[in-house]
Protein backbone atom coordinates (compact mmCIF):
# COMPACT_ATOMS: atom_id res chain seq x y z
CA UNK A 1 0.00 0.00 0.00
CA UNK A 2 1.24 3.44 -1.18
CA UNK A 3 1.58 6.00 2.19
CA UNK A 4 1.25 9.98 1.99
CA UNK A 5 2.87 12.19 4.67
CA UNK A 6 0.06 13.73 6.79
CA UNK A 7 1.13 16.87 7.86
CA UNK A 8 -0.96 18.71 10.47
CA UNK A 9 -2.14 22.34 9.92
CA UNK A 10 -4.26 23.64 12.79
CA UNK A 11 -4.59 26.75 10.30
CA UNK A 12 -7.85 24.76 8.87
CA UNK A 13 -9.45 24.55 11.97
CA UNK A 14 -9.96 28.47 11.91
CA UNK A 15 -11.12 28.11 8.57
CA UNK A 16 -13.80 25.22 8.98
CA UNK A 17 -14.58 26.45 12.24
CA UNK A 18 -17.41 28.21 10.73
CA UNK A 19 -18.99 25.69 8.17
CA UNK A 20 -22.07 24.15 8.28
CA UNK A 21 -24.53 21.78 6.56
CA UNK A 22 -23.89 23.62 3.51
CA UNK A 23 -25.01 26.46 1.87
CA UNK A 24 -25.26 30.02 2.35
CA UNK A 25 -29.13 29.51 3.41
CA UNK A 26 -30.12 32.71 1.34
CA UNK A 27 -32.00 32.80 -2.01
CA UNK A 28 -29.53 33.11 -4.95
CA UNK A 29 -29.41 35.35 -8.07
CA UNK A 30 -30.16 32.80 -10.72
CA UNK A 31 -27.46 32.18 -13.21
CA UNK A 32 -28.42 33.77 -16.68
CA UNK A 33 -31.38 31.56 -18.29
CA UNK A 34 -32.38 29.80 -15.03
CA UNK A 35 -35.73 30.60 -13.52
CA UNK A 36 -35.40 32.04 -10.06
CA UNK A 37 -33.76 29.55 -7.09
CA UNK A 38 -36.04 28.76 -4.47
CA UNK A 39 -34.97 29.13 -0.67
CA UNK A 40 -33.75 25.85 0.45
CA UNK A 41 -36.39 24.00 2.75
CA UNK A 42 -35.25 22.00 6.15
CA UNK A 43 -36.15 18.64 3.76
CA UNK A 44 -34.61 18.17 0.32
CA UNK A 45 -34.36 15.40 -1.75
CA UNK A 46 -31.91 14.83 -4.48
CA UNK A 47 -30.96 12.39 -7.67
CA UNK A 48 -28.36 11.39 -9.70
CA UNK A 49 -25.26 8.94 -10.59
CA UNK A 50 -22.74 6.92 -8.74
CA UNK A 51 -21.22 5.08 -11.60
CA UNK A 52 -22.14 4.51 -15.25
CA UNK A 53 -25.55 3.14 -14.38
CA UNK A 54 -26.12 3.10 -11.11
CA UNK A 55 -28.31 6.02 -9.97
CA UNK A 56 -29.16 6.79 -6.26
CA UNK A 57 -32.36 9.27 -4.94
CA UNK A 58 -31.25 10.62 -0.79
CA UNK A 59 -33.74 12.92 0.90
CA UNK A 60 -32.48 14.76 3.58
CA UNK A 61 -34.10 16.46 6.48
CA UNK A 62 -32.75 18.38 8.80
CA UNK A 63 -35.57 19.15 10.76
CA UNK A 64 -35.55 15.68 12.28
CA UNK A 65 -32.10 14.62 10.95
CA UNK A 66 -33.17 11.91 9.28
CA UNK A 67 -31.84 10.90 5.90
CA UNK A 68 -33.29 7.59 3.57
CA UNK A 69 -31.22 6.34 0.57
CA UNK A 70 -32.28 4.19 -1.87
CA UNK A 71 -29.91 3.00 -5.09
CA UNK A 72 -32.54 2.84 -8.33
CA UNK A 73 -30.72 0.80 -10.28
CA UNK A 74 -30.92 -2.00 -7.16
CA UNK A 75 -34.69 -1.36 -5.50
CA UNK A 76 -34.09 -5.43 -4.30
CA UNK A 77 -31.96 -3.76 -1.57
CA UNK A 78 -34.48 -1.89 -0.35
CA UNK A 79 -34.22 1.82 1.28
CA UNK A 80 -31.79 2.82 4.15
CA UNK A 81 -33.63 5.09 6.67
CA UNK A 82 -31.24 6.50 9.27
CA UNK A 83 -29.59 9.87 11.04
CA UNK A 84 -27.60 12.35 10.27
CA UNK A 85 -24.73 14.14 12.61
CA UNK A 86 -22.95 17.30 11.43
CA UNK A 87 -19.44 16.58 11.41
CA UNK A 88 -17.46 19.84 10.67
CA UNK A 89 -19.69 20.42 7.75
CA UNK A 90 -19.76 17.24 6.41
CA UNK A 91 -22.85 14.75 6.95
CA UNK A 92 -22.30 11.53 8.96
CA UNK A 93 -24.41 9.28 8.07
CA UNK A 94 -26.09 6.25 10.20
CA UNK A 95 -28.25 3.34 9.11
CA UNK A 96 -31.30 2.85 11.57
CA UNK A 97 -33.38 0.74 10.03
CA UNK A 98 -31.14 -2.70 10.94
CA UNK A 99 -30.30 -4.57 13.51
CA UNK A 100 -28.30 -3.56 15.72
CA UNK A 101 -29.07 0.19 14.77
CA UNK A 102 -26.98 3.70 13.87
CA UNK A 103 -24.38 1.34 12.05
CA UNK A 104 -22.39 3.32 9.80
CA UNK A 105 -23.54 4.69 6.18
CA UNK A 106 -21.07 6.88 4.67
CA UNK A 107 -20.84 10.63 4.33
CA UNK A 108 -22.30 13.32 2.65
CA UNK A 109 -21.66 17.28 2.05
CA UNK A 110 -24.52 19.53 0.29
CA UNK A 111 -25.50 22.29 -0.15
CA UNK A 112 -29.28 22.39 0.64
CA UNK A 113 -31.81 22.41 -2.21
CA UNK A 114 -28.94 23.04 -4.60
CA UNK A 115 -26.65 19.82 -4.61
CA UNK A 116 -25.15 16.70 -3.03
CA UNK A 117 -22.34 14.86 -3.11
CA UNK A 118 -22.57 11.22 -1.34
CA UNK A 119 -20.44 8.11 -0.72
CA UNK A 120 -22.91 5.77 0.23
CA UNK A 121 -20.52 3.21 1.70
CA UNK A 122 -16.90 2.66 3.66
CA UNK A 123 -14.08 4.38 1.85
CA UNK A 124 -14.03 1.63 -1.10
CA UNK A 125 -17.66 2.92 -2.03
CA UNK A 126 -17.63 5.02 -5.45
CA UNK A 127 -18.51 8.95 -5.64
CA UNK A 128 -21.86 9.84 -6.39
CA UNK A 129 -22.94 13.45 -7.40
CA UNK A 130 -26.49 14.33 -7.07
CA UNK A 131 -29.01 16.95 -7.89
CA UNK A 132 -33.05 17.96 -7.37
CA UNK A 133 -34.96 15.90 -9.27
CA UNK A 134 -36.63 19.11 -10.72
CA UNK A 135 -38.06 19.32 -14.76
CA UNK A 136 -36.48 23.70 -14.69
CA UNK A 137 -37.26 25.88 -18.02
CA UNK A 138 -34.43 26.62 -19.15
CA UNK A 139 -34.49 30.09 -21.83
CA UNK A 140 -32.44 30.40 -24.71
CA UNK A 141 -29.03 28.31 -24.75
CA UNK A 142 -27.33 27.26 -21.52
CA UNK A 143 -23.90 26.33 -21.28
CA UNK A 144 -23.02 23.77 -18.73
CA UNK A 145 -19.20 22.32 -18.27
CA UNK A 146 -18.27 19.09 -16.14
CA UNK A 147 -15.57 16.46 -16.05
CA UNK A 148 -16.40 12.45 -16.46
CA UNK A 149 -16.98 10.60 -13.09
CA UNK A 150 -14.30 7.52 -13.90
CA UNK A 151 -14.89 3.97 -13.12
CA UNK A 152 -12.07 1.40 -12.91
CA UNK A 153 -12.41 1.47 -16.51
CA UNK A 154 -11.72 4.69 -17.86
CA UNK A 155 -8.42 4.80 -20.40
CA UNK A 156 -6.92 8.13 -19.84
CA UNK A 157 -5.99 8.35 -23.69
CA UNK A 158 -9.16 7.61 -25.37
CA UNK A 159 -11.89 8.03 -23.10
CA UNK A 160 -13.87 11.80 -22.19
CA UNK A 161 -12.37 13.57 -19.49
CA UNK A 162 -14.21 16.40 -19.77
CA UNK A 163 -16.87 18.40 -21.94
CA UNK A 164 -19.73 21.10 -21.81
CA UNK A 165 -23.31 21.26 -23.57
CA UNK A 166 -25.41 23.90 -24.25
CA UNK A 167 -29.43 23.31 -23.17
CA UNK A 168 -32.79 24.59 -23.93
CA UNK A 169 -35.81 23.19 -22.04
CA UNK A 170 -39.33 24.65 -21.94
CA UNK A 171 -41.58 21.98 -19.41
CA UNK A 172 -40.42 18.18 -20.52
CA UNK A 173 -38.49 19.01 -24.24
CA UNK A 174 -35.11 19.27 -23.59
CA UNK A 175 -32.94 20.35 -26.45
CA UNK A 176 -29.32 20.25 -26.92
CA UNK A 177 -26.76 21.54 -28.88
CA UNK A 178 -22.90 22.06 -29.23
CA UNK A 179 -21.92 19.13 -27.36
CA UNK A 180 -18.56 18.64 -26.93
CA UNK A 181 -16.19 15.75 -25.38
CA UNK A 182 -12.45 15.76 -24.65
CA UNK A 183 -9.58 13.62 -23.41
CA UNK A 184 -7.18 15.03 -20.59
CA UNK A 185 -5.04 16.18 -23.02
CA UNK A 186 -7.91 18.10 -24.88
CA UNK A 187 -8.06 16.30 -27.98
CA UNK A 188 -12.12 17.57 -28.69
CA UNK A 189 -14.59 15.09 -30.57
CA UNK A 190 -18.27 17.01 -31.12
CA UNK A 191 -21.16 15.09 -30.69
CA UNK A 192 -25.20 15.35 -31.12
CA UNK A 193 -27.55 14.47 -28.28
CA UNK A 194 -31.35 13.64 -29.39
CA UNK A 195 -34.29 15.92 -27.63
CA UNK A 196 -34.50 14.54 -24.30
CA UNK A 197 -37.86 14.00 -22.04
CA UNK A 198 -38.22 15.53 -18.56
CA UNK A 199 -40.62 12.96 -16.61
CA UNK A 200 -41.79 13.54 -13.10
CA UNK A 201 -42.58 10.25 -11.63
CA UNK A 202 -42.68 9.20 -7.82
CA UNK A 203 -38.94 9.16 -7.96
CA UNK A 204 -38.59 13.11 -9.09
CA UNK A 205 -37.76 15.02 -12.43
CA UNK A 206 -34.59 13.49 -14.62
CA UNK A 207 -33.86 14.16 -18.45
CA UNK A 208 -33.87 11.01 -20.40
CA UNK A 209 -32.00 11.42 -23.30
CA UNK A 210 -32.47 8.62 -26.74
CA UNK A 211 -28.87 6.52 -27.00
CA UNK A 212 -26.27 8.25 -29.47
CA UNK A 213 -24.76 5.62 -31.71
CA UNK A 214 -22.60 4.18 -31.03
CA UNK A 215 -23.64 3.72 -27.69
CA UNK A 216 -26.91 1.85 -27.14
CA UNK A 217 -27.96 3.04 -23.54
CA UNK A 218 -30.01 6.10 -22.81
CA UNK A 219 -28.60 8.63 -21.01
CA UNK A 220 -30.58 10.57 -18.08
CA UNK A 221 -29.29 14.04 -16.87
CA UNK A 222 -30.50 16.32 -14.05
CA UNK A 223 -29.97 19.98 -13.45
CA UNK A 224 -30.46 21.26 -9.68
CA UNK A 225 -31.85 25.11 -9.47
CA UNK A 226 -28.97 27.19 -9.79
CA UNK A 227 -27.26 25.20 -12.09
CA UNK A 228 -25.33 21.89 -11.08
CA UNK A 229 -25.28 19.45 -13.13
CA UNK A 230 -24.96 15.66 -13.39
CA UNK A 231 -25.71 12.78 -15.94
CA UNK A 232 -25.16 9.17 -15.80
CA UNK A 233 -24.07 7.16 -19.44
CA UNK A 234 -23.40 10.32 -20.85
CA UNK A 235 -19.74 10.82 -21.92
CA UNK A 236 -18.02 8.46 -24.63
CA UNK A 237 -15.15 5.82 -23.73
CA UNK A 238 -13.97 2.93 -25.38
CA UNK A 239 -16.11 0.28 -23.63
CA UNK A 240 -19.00 2.30 -23.28
CA UNK A 241 -19.91 5.70 -21.81
CA UNK A 242 -19.28 7.53 -18.45
CA UNK A 243 -21.25 9.57 -16.34
CA UNK A 244 -20.58 13.40 -15.09
CA UNK A 245 -21.02 15.76 -12.90
CA UNK A 246 -19.92 19.66 -13.14
CA UNK A 247 -22.43 23.13 -13.33
CA UNK A 248 -23.70 26.32 -15.11
CA UNK A 249 -20.91 27.72 -17.13
CA UNK A 250 -20.14 30.94 -15.40
CA UNK A 251 -20.98 34.51 -17.56
CA UNK A 252 -18.17 36.41 -16.85
CA UNK A 253 -14.50 35.35 -16.71
CA UNK A 254 -13.39 33.75 -13.29
CA UNK A 255 -10.34 34.78 -11.69
CA UNK A 256 -8.32 32.28 -10.41
CA UNK A 257 -7.13 33.56 -7.21
CA UNK A 258 -10.48 34.01 -5.75
CA UNK A 259 -11.50 30.87 -6.20
CA UNK A 260 -8.61 29.68 -4.56
CA UNK A 261 -8.93 32.26 -1.52
CA UNK A 262 -12.08 30.48 0.00
CA UNK A 263 -12.01 27.27 1.95
CA UNK A 264 -13.02 23.79 0.72
CA UNK A 265 -14.74 20.42 1.90
CA UNK A 266 -14.93 18.16 -0.61
CA UNK A 267 -14.30 14.40 -1.83
CA UNK A 268 -11.29 12.88 -3.19
CA UNK A 269 -12.05 10.04 -6.04
CA UNK A 270 -9.99 7.32 -7.06
CA UNK A 271 -11.53 3.93 -8.54
CA UNK A 272 -8.43 2.34 -9.40
CA UNK A 273 -6.46 2.56 -5.46
CA UNK A 274 -6.72 -0.40 -3.89
CA UNK A 275 -7.72 0.32 -0.14
CA UNK A 276 -6.23 -1.02 2.90
CA UNK A 277 -8.33 -2.73 4.91
CA UNK A 278 -11.33 -0.41 6.34
CA UNK A 279 -9.68 -1.08 9.95
CA UNK A 280 -5.93 0.26 8.73
CA UNK A 281 -3.77 1.25 11.44
CA UNK A 282 -1.63 2.96 8.87
CA UNK A 283 -1.44 6.39 6.97
CA UNK A 284 -3.11 5.01 3.66
CA UNK A 285 -5.02 5.96 0.74
CA UNK A 286 -8.65 5.28 -0.39
CA UNK A 287 -10.88 4.75 -3.02
CA UNK A 288 -13.18 7.51 -1.57
CA UNK A 289 -11.85 9.90 1.04
CA UNK A 290 -13.22 13.25 2.20
CA UNK A 291 -10.86 16.57 1.67
CA UNK A 292 -10.19 20.07 2.92
CA UNK A 293 -8.53 22.49 0.45
CA UNK A 294 -7.51 25.89 1.11
CA UNK A 295 -5.43 28.81 -0.30
CA UNK A 296 -4.57 30.13 3.15
CA UNK A 297 -2.48 27.18 4.61
CA UNK A 298 0.66 27.50 5.50
CA UNK A 299 2.13 23.98 5.70
CA UNK A 300 1.71 22.76 2.34
CA UNK A 301 4.08 20.15 1.13
CA UNK A 302 4.49 21.98 -2.23
CA UNK A 303 3.69 25.37 -1.94
CA UNK A 304 0.93 27.33 -4.40
CA UNK A 305 0.85 30.48 -6.38
CA UNK A 306 -1.54 32.71 -6.25
CA UNK A 307 -3.70 30.90 -8.93
CA UNK A 308 -3.57 27.70 -6.57
CA UNK A 309 -4.03 26.14 -2.48
CA UNK A 310 -3.57 22.66 -0.98
CA UNK A 311 -5.30 20.29 1.06
CA UNK A 312 -5.63 16.68 1.38
CA UNK A 313 -7.59 13.93 2.24
CA UNK A 314 -8.91 13.22 6.13
CA UNK A 315 -6.85 10.08 7.30
CA UNK A 316 -9.26 7.15 8.06
CA UNK A 317 -12.36 9.15 7.98
CA UNK A 318 -11.53 10.98 11.22
CA UNK A 319 -13.49 14.28 11.05
CA UNK A 320 -13.46 14.80 15.02
CA UNK A 321 -9.88 16.33 14.80
CA UNK A 322 -8.68 18.43 11.72
CA UNK A 323 -5.67 17.77 11.79
CA UNK A 324 -5.81 13.95 10.64
CA UNK A 325 -6.37 15.97 7.18
CA UNK A 326 -3.41 16.41 5.12
CA UNK A 327 -1.42 19.19 3.09
CA UNK A 328 0.12 17.10 0.84
CA UNK A 329 -1.80 17.54 -2.21
CA UNK A 330 -1.66 20.78 -4.08
CA UNK A 331 -4.06 22.03 -6.53
CA UNK A 332 -2.79 24.81 -9.43
CA UNK A 333 -5.58 25.88 -11.76
CA UNK A 334 -3.17 27.95 -14.24
CA UNK A 335 -4.37 30.04 -17.07
CA UNK A 336 -8.77 30.01 -17.69
CA UNK A 337 -9.53 29.27 -21.19
CA UNK A 338 -10.45 32.37 -22.83
CA UNK A 339 -12.81 30.72 -24.98
CA UNK A 340 -14.62 28.92 -22.10
CA UNK A 341 -14.96 31.17 -18.93
CA UNK A 342 -14.78 28.29 -15.98
CA UNK A 343 -12.36 25.50 -17.84
CA UNK A 344 -8.53 25.27 -16.66
CA UNK A 345 -7.21 23.23 -18.90
CA UNK A 346 -3.86 23.64 -18.16
CA UNK A 347 -4.54 22.62 -14.40
CA UNK A 348 -2.14 20.18 -12.17
CA UNK A 349 -2.48 18.80 -9.31
CA UNK A 350 0.97 18.08 -7.14
CA UNK A 351 1.05 14.80 -4.53
CA UNK A 352 4.09 12.99 -2.59
CA UNK A 353 6.11 10.78 -4.56
CA UNK A 354 5.67 7.09 -1.77
CA UNK A 355 8.72 5.78 -4.16
CA UNK A 356 11.61 8.56 -2.89
CA UNK A 357 14.45 9.53 -4.41
CA UNK A 358 14.45 7.82 -7.30
CA UNK A 359 10.96 8.33 -7.64
CA UNK A 360 8.67 7.78 -10.18
CA UNK A 361 8.40 11.43 -11.13
CA UNK A 362 10.81 13.79 -12.40
CA UNK A 363 8.71 16.90 -10.84
CA UNK A 364 10.70 19.13 -8.12
CA UNK A 365 10.08 19.25 -4.72
CA UNK A 366 8.71 22.04 -2.49
CA UNK A 367 10.42 25.71 -4.19
CA UNK A 368 13.90 26.57 -2.28
CA UNK A 369 14.13 22.58 -1.58
CA UNK A 370 16.66 20.00 -2.63
CA UNK A 371 14.01 18.02 -5.07
CA UNK A 372 15.74 14.86 -3.87
CA UNK A 373 14.55 15.07 -0.27
CA UNK A 374 11.25 16.02 -1.21
CA UNK A 375 9.94 14.08 -4.14
CA UNK A 376 6.68 15.33 -5.35
CA UNK A 377 4.41 13.65 -8.35
CA UNK A 378 2.52 16.77 -10.77
CA UNK A 379 -0.58 15.65 -12.68
CA UNK A 380 -1.84 17.30 -15.44
CA UNK A 381 -5.72 17.74 -14.81
CA UNK A 382 -8.37 20.16 -15.89
CA UNK A 383 -10.94 21.95 -13.89
CA UNK A 384 -14.11 23.22 -14.35
CA UNK A 385 -14.82 26.26 -12.15
CA UNK A 386 -18.55 27.93 -11.42
CA UNK A 387 -20.65 29.79 -8.94
CA UNK A 388 -23.81 29.25 -7.84
CA UNK A 389 -25.14 30.32 -4.75
CA UNK A 390 -22.61 32.72 -4.78
CA UNK A 391 -20.09 30.34 -3.53
CA UNK A 392 -17.27 28.20 -5.71
CA UNK A 393 -17.50 25.07 -7.01
CA UNK A 394 -14.91 23.32 -8.55
CA UNK A 395 -14.93 19.89 -10.01
CA UNK A 396 -11.48 18.48 -11.29
CA UNK A 397 -10.08 15.16 -13.01
CA UNK A 398 -6.61 13.88 -13.17
CA UNK A 399 -4.55 11.33 -13.65
CA UNK A 400 -2.72 9.83 -10.76
CA UNK A 401 0.46 8.41 -11.96
CA UNK A 402 1.47 7.30 -8.84
CA UNK A 403 -1.29 5.11 -7.95
CA UNK A 404 -2.38 4.61 -11.51
CA UNK A 405 -5.68 5.27 -11.30
CA UNK A 406 -7.95 8.35 -12.78
CA UNK A 407 -8.11 10.94 -9.98
CA UNK A 408 -11.67 13.10 -9.63
CA UNK A 409 -11.73 16.06 -6.95
CA UNK A 410 -14.88 17.73 -6.40
CA UNK A 411 -15.15 20.67 -4.06
CA UNK A 412 -17.62 23.32 -2.53
CA UNK A 413 -16.61 26.64 -1.28
CA UNK A 414 -18.07 26.86 2.75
Amino acid sequence: MLTRCRLSFSLLVLLLLGTSCGGSGKVAVPPQGLPPVPTPSASNSYQGTQSPGDMWQVSIDHTSNNFSAVDLTNPSAGTVLGSVVDQIGFLGLAQTNVSPPFQPFGFALEIPGQALLLRPGVDTAALAALVPGICLNINGNVTFQFVTLPDQNWEVGTDAAYGSVQVSAIGSSWNFSNFTQATLDSSQTNATLGTGTCATDATGGLVTIPPNPPSTVSATLGVGPSGFFVADQFLARASGTSGAAGVIQPSTSVNASNVVGGSYLGFIYEPNVIASPTTCSADCVAPTQMAAFSGSLTTCQTVPSSSGMCGGAFFNDNLTNLKQASTDVTIELGTEDPNNFGLYKSATVTLPDPAGSPGTCTAPGVAGTDSQSNPTCTLPAIAVVGNPENKFAIFLIAQDTVNNSPMVIDLFEQ
